[in-house]
């Protein structure tokens, strides 16, 4: 079944609402300046657009026309986009950020800036996040705000005009929902009250004046403009809007671009606005119902109505309103369909861009596209909403796509020396890791369980003693202490993250031959896992063929009683019969220690045979002659 998606309407420069914890993440899309983020609802994050200051989380700078993978972060829940950094929710309630820092607004106590993920400090048990410019906010489960990054118009509402390099908490309660524009902060309370601090150059704070205010303060505290009863509120660069419990829109700030949806509506003064026009109380949009969500940039504005449909106004330079051509016309004065956009379940504008999430899961942009941000494989301006297009070109982008691991060998690249065997089935999972201890010796671990939510698994690793060795009787074996635990996140069928206690590790599935996970299996192929004699239960052998070679490794133990294990790898023989050497290999990569790559202990601990009877049934032949039953495992 189809998880459900939030409508996360994201602000560049500004805003974005985000889902409350939960267990399962909800597709979601955000946008910032020159740049795009999503959520997929196993709890990856992607991005693609502009990277100069690392906003794309992948561990470069390199700006991406098709989605990269935010790395390390998974178990995400909400998203939102700022100006040129990112922040991302946590199932933990811990919030996350990276991308530019000069103002603090990753709120890790310091102004670099950080190409990946770091843990905004202090902040627990938060249940929403919103992003400005360059100034964030959380709000967390006992009804606290807290706010960080750039304050140099009051935005933070702390009473001060001094940037916060971690959380500070505002003086406000009952908050519901918070927008951020470049400058100035909204928020929604509990009760349909609006409050606004921060800078006021255009009227965005909605009071009637032009003058900045540090400190949270009622818009329209006596209902004279009848904006009573709001249900959302978002915000642009520096204009405001909030929808009404029936739908309507009522819009306040800057209208230079026509982006309070009526043309020429606003007045010039010497006060602030004297090369725009300014509208500096709430204003009703005429003709404008319906509308479930918005968001806003730098121009233009996208709401999504609670029929699906996408409506746009505001500055179509780019092709960000949708309409014509870029730049013809170069902008829509009120609010108008984008053609061909039905079935939305979230629209989002960044800077000079517009994203949507369709139903069927994908999404689509359209606008300005000059650092690749509406993530079509091109850098061309479109005003078409066109298909963001999936990972190293591969389709469409999909926000619901599974990312069930396959089964088999997984590695990671740098760290050649150490392996993983991994197999999903249904809703369960098993993950042994082959390893080296610290006397050098060959050793492993595992772990068994449900996975959590989509693509997550996290359990304990599991260690052993005392059992069957190589060639003697069969000995059942006994645990011992457990090293800690072991999280998997799978970004698709082939990649993932794994962080244990050796650390955040990436891993993707190993091609014994090369192109071999290409090739069709064969007739009889043996069945790819986890293989076991059901009588002799303290060992097991995960087994693997490619395009007519076999890898195989058997878990056991040696004359001290310590986990071991020997691998073998040769071309199959015949479909049905293998036959190889055990090798032994030693002094490689500890479980906590930094990598080192192993050597061979034994190139021939002896010859294995191996007879299928079946794709699941088969006899395994030791070096000392015993011969034992195998089966394929199945949970």
């Amino acid at each position: 079944m189809r998880m459900s998606k939030l409508v996360a309407g994201v602000v560049t420069i500004t805003l974005c609402l985000v889902a409350p914890m939960s267990e399962g993440a909800t597709a979601a899309v955000s946008a910032g300046l020159y740049d795009t983020i999503a959520l997929k609802t196993e709890g990856t994050v992607w991005a693609w657009g502009q990277n100069v200051s690392g906003q794309l989380g992948d561990g470069t700078t390199t700006n991406e026309q098709m989605p990269v993978e935010v790395a390390g972060l998974f178990g995400v829940t909400a998203i939102s986009a700022g100006a040129n950094y990112n922040l991302a929710l946590k199932s933990d309630g811990t919030v996350w950020a990276w991308g530019d820092n000069a103002y603090g607004q990753l709120g890790d106590g310091v102004t670099t800036p950080s190409d990946v993920p770091v843990r905004v400090s202090g902040l627990t048990g938060v249940v929403k996040i919103f992003t400005g410019a360059d100034d964030a906010f959380a709000l967390t489960s006992d009804g606290t705000l807290w706010a960080w990054g750039n304050n140099a118009y009051g935005q933070l509402g702390d009473g001060t005009k001094a940037n916060a390099l971690t959380p500070v908490r505002v003086p406000i309660a009952n908050v519901s929902m918070i927008a951020a524009g470049d400058a100035h902060t909204l928020v929604l309370k509990s009760d349909g009250t609006l409050w606004s601090w921060g800078r006021n150059d255009n009227g965005q704070l909605g009071n009637g004046t032009e003058t900045d205010n540090m400190f949270p303060t009622q818009i329209d505290p006596y209902d004279s403009v009848g904006i009573k009863g709001m249900t959302a509120v978002f915000a642009g660069g520096d204009s405001s809007y909030a929808i009404r419990s029936d739908g309507s829109v009522w819009a306040w700030g800057n209208n230079l671009d026509g982006q309070l949806g009526q043309a020429g509506l606003g007045s010039n003064d010497s006060a602030g606005c004297a090369s725009t026009l300014c509208v500096p109380t709430p204003t009703q949009i005429p003709g404008l119902s319906g509308v479930a969500s918005m968001s806003a940039g730098e121009g233009h504005v996208v709401a999504l109505k609670s029929d699906g449909t996408v409506w746009t106004w505001g500055s179509n330079r780019d092709g960000q309103a949708g309409a014509g051509t870029p730049g013809s016309p170069g902008w829509v004065d009120s609010p108008q369909p984008v053609t061909g956009l039905t079935g939305i379940l979230a629209a989002v504008a960044g800077g000079d861009h517009s994203v949507a999430l369709r139903s069927d899961d994908s999404v689509v942009a359209f606008g300005a596209n000059a650092y690749g941000q509406l993530g079509i494989g091109t850098l061309s301006d479109t005003a078409s909403p066109t298909e963001v297009i999936g990972p190293d070109s591969s389709g469409f982008l999909d926000l619901a796509g599974t990312a069930l691991p396959q089964t088999g060998w997984w590695w990671d690249p740098a760290q050649s020396g150490q392996g993983f065997a991994i197999e999903e089935q249904g809703n369960d999972l098993f993950f042994g890791a082959y390893l080296y201890d610290a006397s050098g010796r060959a050793t492993w671990y595992v772990s068994t369980g449900a996975l959590s939510g989509a693509a997550v698994y996290q359990g304990p690793l599991l260690a052993f003693g005392n059992g069957q060795t190589l060639t003697g009787p069969y000995q059942s074996n006994s645990a011992l202490p457990s090293p800690g635990t072991v999280t998997l996140q799978f970004s698709d069928a082939t990649h993932g993250t794994l962080t244990w206690p050796g650390g955040v590790i990436p891993i993707q599935r190993f091609n014994i031959v090369p192109n071999g996970l290409s090739a069709a299996p064969v007739a009889f192929q043996p069945e790819t896992g986890w293989w076991w004699d059901p009588a002799q239960s303290g060992r097991g052998f995960a087994l693997e063929v490619q395009n007519g070679t076999l890898f195989m490794a058997g878990y056991m133990y040696d004359g001290n009683g310590d986990p071991v294990w020997y691998s073998t790898e040769n071309a199959m023989t015949t479909p049905t019969t293998y036959q190889g050497t055990w090798v032994q290999y030693a002094n490689g990569q500890t479980l906590t220690g930094t990598y080192k790559a192993p050597g061979i202990a034994n190139a021939n601990v002896g010859t294995v045979t191996i007879q299928f009877s079946d794709a699941k049934d088969a006899i395994l032949t030791l070096p000392n002659g015993t011969q034992i039953p195998l089966t394929y495992f199945v949970f």
